[in-house]
């Protein structure tokens, strides 16, 4: 299996974002492509200059991020050169509810613009309402890519809001940041703040 395609799958599995973000300005980046991005964002993470009151920094080769202080950590290191790092926000029963994780491909076999397009074409495949916009990390000229969309929870029918960045670091890794939460809850859920607290790096 190619490692795009294996950390695609990767992502979908978790259920999993997103950097530091201003909207785009200027010449689009991605001009002249074929599969650019034609949306507008409905709203996008503030980059947050300090960790938040009560927050733990966390990081990896080509990323840092701050996240609240209570939130449980996994880390999975995979054989195809890369690794996934999820926080949940403790939930006393049934599975979490808040969730935002990091999946970092270091060898891409596509570049970060093919594969958010082929993960709007897999959403919309699945008649799933979806966004895909350029936005611009903080502190750089380096054009990333956001995905929005709702879904039902799995194992039952409530809805909840997905964000999925797919974000290039300077030696050429993928990092996917996606965080969900209830979609009655996301504009209040520490999601976007977590984003917003995103560094990329490496």
């Amino acid at each position: 299996m190619g490692t795009g395609v294996a950390f695609m799958r990767h992502v979908c599995a978790a259920a999993v974002v997103v950097a530091t973000l201003s909207a785009c300005g200027g010449e689009e980046p991605f001009a002249g492509s074929r599969i650019a991005p034609t949306g507008s964002p409905s709203a996008s993470p503030t980059p947050v200059v300090a960790p938040p009151v009560g927050s733990r920094v966390v990081e990896g080769d080509t990323w840092r991020l701050a996240v609240p202080g209570n939130w449980e950590e996994s880390r999975r290191t995979f054989e195809d050169h890369g690794e996934l790092v999820r926080w949940t926000e403790p939930s006393p029963s049934g599975p979490a509810r808040v969730v935002v994780s990091v999946v970092v491909e270091t060898e891409p076999e596509v570049d970060l613009l093919e594969q958010s397009f082929r993960l709007e074409q897999r959403l919309r495949e699945q008649e799933v309402d979806v966004l895909r916009s350029t936005v611009r990390q903080a502190g750089t000229q380096e054009p990333a890519v956001l995905v929005q969309w709702t879904e039902n929870s799995r194992g039952d029918e409530r809805r909840r809001q997905v964000w999925q960045l797919l974000a290039r670091s300077k030696g050429g890794s993928i990092v996917n940041v996606v965080g969900f939460a209830p979609l009655e809850e996301f504009a209040t859920s520490p999601v976007a703040e977590v984003m917003g607290t995103l560094e990329v790096r490496g």
